[in-house]
């Protein structure tokens, strides 16, 4: 508790409750004057999924369901992620979120997105989630990362509450370890056949056989010979 010549300001801890919704608190003094407002409970945000799941060290990912494709343009393909949020605040603008890549491993290597490293893409709001696209952001080594994303705009007031400036709860969540970045899966980008090959490990030398003849490529003999 603290006074002053005007005011009091009261700490209280708060119960918990059994459903979301109003809540009327009342405050009586000593002499019997008393005063009521309305208090707000809420359910949290979650994240309630992400596609997809993982990304390339240099930031790549490849969408295979339509939610992670949700407002990609042609030029932000394959580089990309979606979130499924429940119970966040309704969301106008990007400048309106704050969203941080940060290591489950080491807490200390985190990214938000300022537009430059990552950016907000896409923002759809629905009756009970909102659908959120983001470029990645290039990771430098094999990790499990959160995502998590903030809601920074003005609060809204509550249902009930009336007119005036009310201070409410940030609220936040964060995707836990549902992402992570990995090193790319080899793949074989092509195949050159030789009939002869050079002496050593490396059959193709200056781009030629063992015979001096050029190696064809993605073809070989048919009795496979090498």
């Amino acid at each position: 508790t603290a006074k002053d010549s005007s005011s009091i300001t009261l700490s209280v801890r708060t119960p918990s409750a059994t459903a979301a919704g109003m809540a009327s608190v009342t405050v009586t003094g000593k002499d019997g004057i008393s005063d009521t407002f309305q208090f707000e409970y809420y359910h949290p945000p979650t994240v309630t999924d992400v596609q997809p799941r993982s990304a390339s060290l240099d930031g790549r990912a490849v969408c295979t369901t339509s939610f992670c494709a949700l407002g990609v343009s042609a030029v932000d393909q394959g580089k990309t992620v979606s979130l499924k949020l429940s119970n966040f605040p309704f969301v106008d603008s990007a400048e309106e979120l704050q969203v941080q890549f940060r290591s489950m491993v080491d807490s200390s290597l985190s990214k938000t997105c300022d537009g430059t490293v990552c950016s907000v893409r896409n923002i759809q709001n629905l009756v009970e989630d909102m659908y959120l696209t983001l470029t990645l952001p290039t990771w430098p080594s094999t990790d499990v990362v959160e995502i998590i994303v903030t809601f920074t705009g003005r609060a809204q007031a509550p249902v009930g509450g009336g007119m005036g400036i009310f201070v409410r709860e940030q609220k936040s969540c964060s995707s836990f370890s549902l992402f992570s970045f990995k090193m790319p899966v080899p793949v074989v980008l092509g195949t050159l056949w030789c009939l002869t090959c050079h002496p050593g490990p490396t059959c193709v030398v200056m781009s030629l056989c063992g015979d001096g003849s050029t190696p064809l490529s993605g073809r070989g003999s048919v009795l496979g010979l090498i």
